[in-house]
């Protein structure tokens, strides 16, 4: 079984979108998956800034495509 630094060291490798999915899909992991996951979002900034990169990545991306 995973530690809760095993799942930090993983998460903390994640990209925004990824640590993002984790966190929509958050009630199938483990309490230390969990832990984790909210300890480095933290680090990174928090939510809002996550998701403030996540819909700044989505409209680069449709600006992009026109």
């Amino acid at each position: 079984m995973l530690t809760v630094d095993d799942f930090i060291t993983k998460f903390s490798k994640y990209s925004d979108q990824e640590l993002f999915e984790v966190y929509q899909n958050i009630e199938g992991y483990s309490e230390h998956a969990k832990m984790a996951l909210a300890h480095v979002i933290e680090t990174k900034g928090g939510l809002n800034r996550l998701t403030n990169s996540i819909v700044e990545s989505q409209q680069f991306a449709g600006e992009t495509q026109k």
